[in-house]
């Protein structure tokens, strides 16, 4: 989905077009900060090497189709060391650049990929006007939207720790991990089964399941504001359209 541009936007500069020409160079780039070892603290910002460089790195804007091929092209190097962590770092980043330039909407294919990819989604930040719409139509690892704000998920399996220090976030699942929105403001989940801790020290989250592990909502309940609520058949109805068909 293409946004209208501001005048800011603009200024970003113009999409590239055929950048499956230049998936070497970046996959060069790529290669550089693959071998740093992650390092993180749970209740901050991911702190290592390789997400400073990836920040900073001067990357092509790429549409929502050619961030897809290009995360196909990384398959190549899921024996490397890191893979799974750094990748989702890569990619959340042209993600952020190209919602920057207009676009809004993102379908990501890991079903196709031999190694789950972690921290999809890490840090994006969209509008309460515009937000995100994220479509995994595989499964999701670790850490799927930390940090993220004004972002839609939709996607089948999701791994530990999905929406840690989350704001204004909405995820849509089959299945969600441990540990789902810990430290989260204003997020919602949708999922047939959520596992253990799930919103630790969160406030104003709700969840909508028909089962849900042990611990959760732990806190102070009056002052956090934790909502179970019965799964949404018709949400998750939404869910099988869009991981089929897109939004």
């Amino acid at each position: 989905m293409k946004r209208s541009f501001t005048a800011r936007e603009e200024q970003k500069g113009q999409i590239v077009e055929g950048a499956e020409k230049i998936i070497g160079e970046l996959l060069k780039q790529y290669e550089t900060y693959l071998p740093y070892t992650p390092m993180r603290d749970w209740f901050t910002p991911v702190t290592n090497i390789a997400y400073e460089k990836v920040c900073g790195m001067e990357l092509p804007t790429m549409t929502p189709e050619q961030i897809n091929n290009l995360l196909q092209a990384t398959n190549v190097y899921q024996s490397r060391k890191n893979y799974s962590f750094n990748t989702g770092l890569l990619i959340s980043k042209l993600m952020q650049d190209s919602y920057n330039a207009g676009y809004s909407e993102f379908r990501l294919d890991t079903a196709s990929l031999d190694k789950q990819v972690d921290n999809i989604g890490y840090g994006l930040s969209g509008t309460g006007k515009c937000p995100i719409q994220l479509i995994i139509t595989g499964t999701a690892g670790i850490s799927l939207c930390e940090h993220a704000k004004n972002v839609t998920v939709y996607t089948k399996d999701i791994g530990r720790w999905c929406g840690m220090n989350a704001q204004d976030l909405i995820v849509i699942a089959e299945k969600v991990g441990f540990g789902c929105g810990d430290h989260s403001l204003c997020m919602t989940v949708y999922a047939n089964e959520v596992g253990n801790y799930c919103g630790f020290d969160s406030c104003r989250m709700t969840v909508h399941t028909g089962k849900i592990g042990e611990n959760y909502g732990c806190g102070e309940e009056e002052i956090w504001g934790f909502t179970l609520k019965k799964r949404s058949p018709r949400i998750m109805g939404k869910l099988k359209r869009a991981l089929a068909n897109g939004l």
